[in-house]
């Protein structure tokens, strides 16, 4: 395990989170040209309701972008080309019990043949393991994970 695999996970992550902005973003532009196209008919009641419920998707649309938004700018505050010793924000861990890449919860990424998970220090498994060190044992889920490797 190296810098370069470390570079291609967090690449891989924030192509994720680029796409996934992007996609809301032009969905919130589809439903604002939605809400403005949306005349009143003669029937009153279904503008006012099909009219409340363009923007109630565009509210949830708004809250998705937002938090799409804020793991992006966590992911990319983070340096991939620092190494570590101890598990901490941005540092790629090799357990007994697989690859974890502790940044922002995205599930997994697939490098180089390896499955990945992409987690947050805050996730359960991020709490058993963080400032551990390379050779430490975690007793976690009913199981012993010991920490392999860290970049």
């Amino acid at each position: 395990m190296n810098l370069d695999l470390k570079r291609q996970v967090f690449e891989s992550c924030k192509d994720r989170l680029e796409k996934q902005v992007s996609g809301l973003q032009e969905e919130l532009q589809q439903y604002k040209l939605a809400v403005s196209e949306e005349t009143k008919s003669s029937v009153g009641d279904k503008y006012e309701t099909g009219r409340a419920m363009l923007h109630l998707e565009q509210e949830r649309l708004f809250k998705q972008l937002a938090e799409a938004e804020r793991l992006y700018n966590l992911l990319t505050s983070l340096k991939p080309d620092q190494e570590f010793t101890k598990v901490q924000p941005g540092s790629l861990v090799e357990t007994s019990q697989g690859y974890f890449y502790f940044a922002v919860s995205l599930g997994q990424v697939k490098v180089d043949n390896l499955t990945i998970y992409c987690v947050s220090l805050k996730s359960p498994v991020g709490q058993a393991l963080v400032n551990r060190e390379v050779g430490e044992a975690v007793s976690f889920q009913q199981r012993t994970w010991k920490i392999l490797n860290i970049v």
